[in-house]
């Protein structure tokens, strides 16, 4: 009998996991908390998503229609490991863009229009060990 209670736990346990799992994405987008995973890929996106779960070390915002990525546009998930921007439209990236990442190891940046930067611009990504840059960015 106590193993029964047991599986009953585990059980709810999860059950709990994946509905607050979606009820904390946004909308077109899935979140995975326990795999600490979002991904927001191919849905026509203009702006970046607002309230990504902040335990999200993944995150895939590739194949949308993004233009800009503003001062500070990841403050609110530190935690990113992985940031997929590749195939949008982006055209410019707002100094800063990217400092609140300090964890940041990959990020791509691929098959975008980032053709200037402004002087003085700078990723600020200290632990980056794998970029995918377009190249022929000039500053």
């Amino acid at each position: 009998m106590p193993s029964l209670v047991l599986l009953v736990s585990l059980v709810v346990g999860m059950w709990s996991m994946s509905f607050s799992t979606s009820s904390s994405c946004p909308t077109n987008c899935t979140c995975h908390l326990e795999l600490k995973f979002a991904t927001c890929a191919n849905n026509n996106l203009t702006t970046l998503p607002t309230a990504i779960p902040p335990s999200t070390e993944h995150l895939n915002l590739s194949l949308n229609q993004l233009t800009f990525v503003q001062h500070q546009a990841f403050r609110f998930t530190r935690r990113l490991r992985t940031l997929l921007l590749n195939d949008n439209k982006i055209s410019a990236i707002a100094d800063g863009a990217f400092s609140p990442l300090e964890a940041l190891v990959k990020l791509d940046l691929s098959r975008n229009r980032i053709s200037t930067l402004t002087k003085g611009f700078s990723l600020g990504l200290g632990s980056l060990l794998e970029s995918c840059l377009p190249g022929s960015i000039t500053s």
